[in-house]
């Protein structure tokens, strides 16, 4: 593939086929600016410290976004069919109308897959037209299109099923997915059929994956996403549990350490890669005979599991390579899966990717600060980012918690060679008063790490602590919280001070990824 700067680009509301796959119509470039930004604001606090407010990308460890704007003209001619002038009020309908696919100036040869040079933009402004003559013959138009910020963020599906054809059990396998892809289907039993576009179970003797209804094998890659949704029915006679949605090591493995994903139950379940068994979660709500929405996110290690758009769980544990999608029975004498739509989505986000959830508030310290406090109000669950580079023999402690309530806790943080503290990362409940948990981990001055911390009053009541990304452990910390409208709080006390930002984040989808996530339902 050759990729040079051309003398043209695409901009259209739509996207054409093979060989080209790019926006359907090209246009003559002119000139052309590329305007990097970015989106926050820059203040002082009364003391003169700069503190920096920024939208970050909706990821942990990531940039600020930096939209990059365009300012283009383009050369319009009576190109035979069109006349320079008519091609302009095409180009002016599109003002502030619709989301725009644009391809700048730099990209393949023609006859080349454009796919993953394509952007999303927003027209804001179109014209005037500049006509070279007296007449409108020919002459140039000036565009400004607006980065979306997630504008080269294509979703590419390689499987999309919604079961369109009606078809009597024995199901065809391999299946050639409505409309697109194929899948590979077990099903001793015919226990399955498609009807009134449902994947529907009969009542037949089931077994772990069988039936089983699977992808070929994908490639583990940042933004690759499975979406399920199922229809956990309690018809037949059997266990109330039955459908595991899962990234799994093996095409239909009954090996449940090859699944990481969930299986519904009469509450919703859930593990990672290498557990032997689903762990229990009675706060996500579920109801047996109602359609649910299962979405798996895989990152470089790990994924992101989300039910009905929310954020359940982040895994950091596996980075196997190559892994299939699934929804399938979980067991003999179990009730049968049925489903509507199963998708497997190339999300296309360039970079790595950390999906994760709405920055609710970010305060960022340019320079070191002694301590600091920050009250996030009242969404019940957070991810705290604390970026921290120790000096020699320093520990830090944060306390999280509820305004007024003894539920409060401690997260510590040492590098120190002192005995009664060691090289590692604690959690204390009520003041430090008495230890929870601790794990090992090397911090060595003069670096920095990146502290996340999952905290939440509601889903799960656990807290998940990682360091740079590597899961120490999980706790049930907060279990006699029940009202979540109060308010959350975390605050550092530090004894020589150098803890350089502090990320806050709701636990809910930003728009940007809600898009994301409607784009890969289909």
């Amino acid at each position: 593939m050759a990729t040079k700067f051309q003398d043209h680009i695409h901009l259209s509301p739509s996207i054409g086929g093979s060989p080209e796959f790019a926006p359907d119509t090209k246009y003559v470039l002119y000139s052309r600016s590329r305007v990097p930004s970015f989106q926050g604001t820059v203040k002082r606090t009364i003391t003169g410290l700069l503190r920096v407010h920024t939208q970050k990308d909706p990821t942990l460890l990531s940039s600020p976004i930096k939209p990059v704007n365009f300012e283009i003209e383009i050369k319009l001619t009576d190109n035979g069919s069109k006349t320079a002038y008519e091609q302009y009020l095409d180009l002016e309908a599109l003002l502030a109308e619709k989301i725009l696919f644009f391809v700048e100036n730099y990209h393949p040869d023609d006859g080349e897959d454009h796919t993953n040079f394509i952007k999303k933009v927003y027209a804001t402004s179109v014209g005037p037209f500049r006509s070279f003559g007296p007449g409108f013959v020919s002459g140039t138009v000036p565009i400004t299109l607006v980065d979306t910020w997630r504008g080269n963020a294509m979703a590419q599906f390689i499987v999309s099923d919604s079961f369109t054809t009606d078809e009597p059990a024995p199901l065809t396998s391999p299946r050639n997915a409505e409309p697109t892809g194929t899948v590979v289907i077990q099903d001793t039993q015919n226990n399955w059929s498609i009807a009134s576009e449902n994947l529907e179970a009969s009542a037949n003797t089931f077994a772990m994956a069988d039936p089983s209804y699977a992808s070929q094998l994908q490639t583990r890659k940042p933004g690759i996403a499975l979406y399920a949704k199922v229809r956990q029915t309690n018809a037949f006679s059997g266990a109330a549990d039955g459908t595991i949605v899962s990234w799994a090591k093996g095409q239909h493995s009954t090996t449940l350490a090859d699944h990481e994903g969930f299986l519904l139950d009469t509450t919703i379940k859930m593990k990672k890669f290498g557990d032997t068994s689903f762990v229990e979660d009675s706060y996500i709500p579920f109801s047996p005979d109602v359609d649910t929405e299962i979405t798996l996110i895989l990152k470089t290690q790990g994924s992101y599991l989300l039910v009905n758009d929310q954020l359940i769980r982040i895994y950091n544990n596996d980075a196997t390579a190559s892994l299939y999608a699934h929804v399938m029975a979980s067991g003999a004498l179990k009730q049968p899966p049925e489903m509507k739509r199963f998708n497997v989505v190339d999300m296309m986000l360039s970079g790595y990717l950390d999906w994760i959830d709405n920055r609710y508030a970010k305060h960022e310290f340019i320079d070191p600060i002694d301590n600091f406090g920050v009250g996030v109000g009242s969404p019940a669950n957070h991810i705290y980012e604390i970026i921290w580079t120790p000096e020699s023999g320093e520990s830090i402690l944060f306390d999280y918690g509820l305004f007024g309530s003894i539920d409060q806790y401690q997260l510590e943080l040492n590098e120190s060679a002192v005995p009664t503290k060691g090289n590692t990362v604690k959690l204390y409940r009520n003041g430090g008063n008495s230890e929870l948990e601790s794990a090992a981990h090397t911090f060595s001055a003069g670096t920095t790490y990146n502290i996340h911390l999952h905290a939440s009053k509601t889903i799960q009541k656990k807290s998940i602590v990682y360091v740079d990304g590597v899961e120490k452990f999980t706790r049930n910390v907060i279990n006699s919280v029940s009202d979540g409208s109060a308010d959350f709080v975390i605050s550092g006390i530090l004894t020589t001070g150098n803890v350089s930002k502090i990320t806050v984040y709701e636990q809910n989808p930003p728009l940007s990824s809600l898009e994301q996530l409607k784009a890969i339902k289909g």
